[in-house]
């Protein structure tokens, strides 16, 4: 019995000590006041580091040499990414550290005596995780960009890009107040430029487009752009996934997602794609918006104002057939922006505006449509034949992503308007 005793107070001392020892792993974190020239620290650090492109064979494409023979020809792609992090210790120093990210194929650490984790892949933006030396922070990184046919503007193949990319390590809640005023920062100057140029809203005749476009819908739109879907299962998740958003703010300033490409060519900020930026080019050519798509996404204040002026012309064709008041236009830009004016007009002809104020996920808008489908069928001798009959269908108004682009803004939108509770009550503590 004395031994069984002995050896529990053993295990207990053995954890108590281990406890503690993580406690010192993870006792270096740079205050509030000094972040930010932390960040500065390791951009710098890694300024003369050089990181590249790995290229190979991504697929096999076969190519018909004759009636009968096919030649089987390697596609070249990208495979990997050389990249260097900037590491700060425990201890308060900075170290750099090399790696390989392999393409969808996860990260290999080069440096000895060290182990980074990709914690989520996402491009620029992928999140990593410092195992050894453990409580160790990733504080920047430069990562190779492609910049294939100049699309992030510039004529360099490849841009050697120095970011912070979102960790949990990192996040504070002076990063997240420090990301949203950026964010409004962005906002303000978009909107005292479409002031300054005396730009017209096109959906409400006379009026200024910063009268009518509520900064608010921008706001919301800002950081839902950066949302992965799969991600926001609930509300629950509008708290941490929007604070992700704005610590890459934060951090990042005017470059925050300036690397960011979707499949469809959405960039920069806003999301936006190149035919949408065209058509607002024409639309409201007193806008003075950058005539370059690539540079003109990647100043946040123009491609704010590209989003300002987007929803304006959403809301006029909306309003051709509909009248939405500014209280309630919220989700309706917001389903546009994502997934086309068109749905949103189809679901307010089918009288289905309810399920914007409060989306259930469970039960998407549809509507009914019937076709004149072909089939076949046999005659009475047999033989097949084609007739035409009426079917009818029932087709969901909006796509997932779209329907769950509505809900991330009711729960986005939430999170803010709580944070500007909290923020007033703060300040009337302050005065009195």
């Amino acid at each position: 019995m004395k031994w069984i005793v002995r050896i529990l107070v053993l295990v207990i001392l053995i954890g108590t000590v281990a406890v503690s020892g993580l406690r010192r792993v993870s006792a270096y974190r740079a205050n509030d006041a000094s972040v930010l020239s932390r960040l500065s620290e390791a951009r710098l650090l890694l300024e003369k580091e050089s990181v590249a492109l790995q290229k190979g064979v991504v697929a096999i494409r076969q190519v018909r040499v004759s009636r009968r023979r096919f030649r089987d020809i390697p596609v070249m792609g990208i495979t990997g990414r050389e990249m260097a992090l900037a590491v700060l210790d425990t201890e308060g120093k900075f170290h750099v550290v090399r790696g390989l990210k392999r393409d969808n194929k996860g990260f290999e650490t080069l440096t000895p005596g060290y182990a980074l984790l990709l914690r989520r892949e996402n491009g620029i933006n992928s999140e990593f995780e410092c195992v050894n030396p453990a409580g160790s922070q990733v504080l920047a990184i430069k990562y190779p960009v492609s910049n294939e046919n100049g699309r992030f503007g510039g004529n360099a193949e490849v841009i050697e890009a120095v970011y912070t990319p979102y960790s949990a390590e990192i996040e504070s809640p002076y990063l997240v107040r420090r990301g949203l005023d950026i964010q409004d920062g962005f906002i303000e100057k978009a909107y005292e430029r479409l002031k300054r140029r005396g730009v017209r809203s096109h959906a409400f005749e006379g009026r200024n487009i910063t009268e009518v476009v509520p900064r608010d819908v921008v706001r919301v739109l800002l950081i839902n752009e950066h949302i992965d879907p799969g991600e926001f299962r609930s509300q629950g998740f509008a708290a941490p996934l929007a604070r992700r958003v704005l610590t890459v703010v934060a951090t990042n300033a005017e470059k925050a997602y300036a690397y960011s490409i979707s499949k469809a060519g959405a960039r920069g900020l806003v999301q936006m794609i190149t035919s949408t930026y065209n058509l607002l080019l024409r639309k409201y050519p007193e806008a003075g918006l950058t005539p370059n798509f690539s540079v003109g996404m990647g100043d946040p204040v123009n491609a704010v104002m590209a989003q300002v002026l987007l929803c304006d012309a959403d809301w006029e064709s909306l309003r051709s057939r509909f009248e939405i008041g500014s209280e309630q236009i919220g989700p309706y830009l917001a389903a546009a922006y994502n997934g086309g004016v068109g749905r949103v007009l189809a679901l307010l002809s089918s009288e289905q505006e309810e399920w914007m104020a409060n989306p259930d996920l469970s039960r998407r808008p549809a509507v009914t449509v019937r076709k004149r489908v072909a089939v076949k069928t046999s005659s009475r001798r047999g033989r097949m034949r084609r007739k035409y009959v009426v079917k009818t269908y029932v087709v969901p108004i909006f796509k997932n992503e779209t329907s769950k682009y509505v809900s991330q803004y009711h729960w986005i939108k939430g999170y803010l308007d709580a944070r500007d509770v909290e923020a007033k009550r703060e300040a009337e503590k302050i005065e009195k």
